[in-house]
């Protein structure tokens, strides 16, 4: 009788400890959608303001009096800056809120639909729509950002099976 108590106890402490560790992964995974979900409001917020008219019609007058100064026709670095940054603002918001949701779900014990990934792509496209080279440039690094994704969830899926 003593052996079988023995194992019982081995068992529930085994238990108990995988309880434990889960609850660490489920808390970890949290901080981290948190995280993340901050740091997409931050290049949200940063999109807006710089892809919006708050901050564009400033950039454009330095752009224009750039041009006259230099007499040339040729895109200033001023210029050339403002579009990298502004696609990059957008791009960093798609990588950040797609990790995020991502872990959202993976928290909740779902996986993340066609849908959802659709509804952020068009969020993001929608930010950057006013301006053609902006646009171009967003789109060529987000589908770099989904093939990304794809590469590593392929990976991932054959380390953990």
């Amino acid at each position: 009788m003593p052996k079988i108590k023995k194992e019982k106890k081995i068992r529930e402490e085994k238990l108990k400890k995988l309880e434990i560790r889960k609850t660490k992964v489920k808390s970890t995974m949290f901080s981290s959608t948190l995280i993340t979900y901050g740091l997409a409001a931050l290049f949200l917020a940063i999109s807006f303001i710089f892809n919006g008219s708050l901050i564009s019609g400033w950039v454009q007058k330095i752009v224009e009096a750039q041009i006259v100064i230099d007499g040339e026709g040729a895109p200033s670095f001023i210029y050339i800056l403002d579009i990298i940054f502004k696609s990059f603002s957008v791009i960093l918001f798609f990588f950040f809120i797609f990790i995020s949701i991502g872990n959202f779900q993976e928290f909740r014990g779902y996986i993340m639909t066609w849908k959802e990934m659709f509804v952020i792509l068009i969020i993001s496209l929608l930010q950057v729509s006013t301006n053609f080279t902006i646009f171009f440039i967003t789109t060529i690094g987000i589908t770099i950002c989904i093939i990304y994704f794809y590469f590593l969830q392929g990976k991932i899926e054959k380390i953990d099976f």
